[in-house]
């Protein structure tokens, strides 16, 4: 009563008279599986040194630091899976280039980082090839991609999350290519982010800054975790 005649004081033609029920649907995404992908740059100018070491020793242990700590949260999430209505399941994946075409599988797709894992992935960036294959990598992550959402539902595909970081000394041969591989890859369910290691990969940001990927520096292996967490 009190409504309706606030309603026709003010001049309503329709003055509420009852409280009037109002259903909002809110559609929230919740992701089941999310994929941290490294790319790894291990050309020959990854020899060059920055404040007295080579930029390719960074790389090597930033990426153990990320596969590390990422099996860690992985193995307590497993733990919690009976309680859990959902449970996350996370697995991770490492591939660098070594050359214009030279490709290297350093930990394949797995929710788990064994010991095997760790010896391979340690062994293998230590092997510096001598061409800049940055689009090769991006193109073989976009297949690898491609093949995957082939082989689910749309439902399963909504399901998936991707995180790419792709590790860069800022020197690619092809920064347009670069450019157009990270937008095809940012527009499937994946978070792309380049990291210039170290300051001389000033030119990393600029490359990797596109409407569907972003870019950022690390100077040192502190800054490694705080730089990419700010973007997952």
């Amino acid at each position: 009563i009190v409504a309706h005649q606030i309603g026709a004081s003010s001049g309503e033609t329709d003055p509420a008279s009852r409280e009037r029920e109002r259903l909002r649907q809110k559609v929230e995404f919740v992701a089941k599986n999310w994929r941290l992908i490294l790319g790894g740059d291990k050309s020959g100018s990854m020899s060059q040194t920055f404040e007295g070491e080579a930029k390719w020793l960074l790389q090597r242990r930033v990426a153990y630091l990320f596969l590390s700590s990422l099996n860690n949260v992985s193995e307590k999430f497993r733990q919690a899976a009976h309680r859990m209505d959902k449970p996350l399941d996370i697995q991770s994946e490492m591939l660098s280039f070594r050359g214009s075409n030279e490709l290297d599988l350093d930990k394949p797709l797995s929710p788990r980082f064994t010991a095997t894992d760790k010896v391979k992935l340690w062994k293998s960036l230590t092997n510096q090839g001598r061409g800049n294959g940055d689009v090769a990598l991006l193109n073989e992550l976009n297949k690898q991609i491609d093949a995957e959402e082939k082989s689910l539902t749309q439902e399963q595909q909504e399901e998936i999350l991707r995180t790419a970081i792709i590790f860069s000394d800022g020197e690619p041969d092809d920064p347009v290519g670069v450019r157009n591989m990270v937008e095809q890859i940012g527009k499937k369910h994946t978070t792309v982010v380049g990291i210039g290691i170290t300051e001389t990969a000033a030119k990393v940001p600029v490359i990797f800054n596109t409407p569907f990927s972003r870019g950022d520096l690390i100077r040192t292996e502190a800054d490694a975790i705080p730089v990419t967490a700010r973007h997952i």
